[in-house]
């Protein structure tokens, strides 16, 4: 992690989340705008995860 944010991969990623789907991969985005719909987006993944422990018998 230490070398990534001394080194950065060319690109003009400069946000990023993740995708929240389990699989540990994330979305980089260029703009605040493109970021801004990434997060909605994992918003509702968590959202829609949520809802279906919830909606499970214990």
């Amino acid at each position: 992690a230490l070398h990534a944010a001394a080194q950065p991969a060319p690109g003009d990623a400069l946000y990023f989340v993740a995708v929240g789907d389990g699989s540990g991969a994330h979305v980089f985005s260029a703009t605040y705008t493109d970021h801004n719909a990434a997060v909605a987006r994992y918003l509702q993944q968590l959202r829609q995860q949520r809802a279906q422990q919830q909606a499970q018998p214990q």
